[in-house]
């Protein structure tokens, strides 16, 4: 009997275990994807201002044209 209880013990222990390991797993793999996320969505942010902000100053020397700001 003692022989039975022990396996069925250590049974439930392994399974356990092994829950608790695929459950870490799960949420640092969870973690990772969202700080991936994070870094896209800040340079996607990063980009896009750069890109709104720049659009103005860019494109005056390249086109050799300059915005009527001067009073003259």
């Amino acid at each position: 009997m003692k022989g039975r209880i022990l396996g069925a013990a250590m049974v439930v222990v392994g399974a356990a275990i092994i829950i608790l390991l695929v459950s870490v797993l799960i949420s640092i793999i969870i973690f990772v994807l969202e700080a991936i996320a994070l870094l896209i969505g800040i340079v996607l942010i990063v980009v896009g201002v750069a890109l709104l902000s720049g659009k103005g100053r860019m494109r005056g020397p390249r086109w050799g044209w300059t915005p009527p700001m001067s009073g003259t």
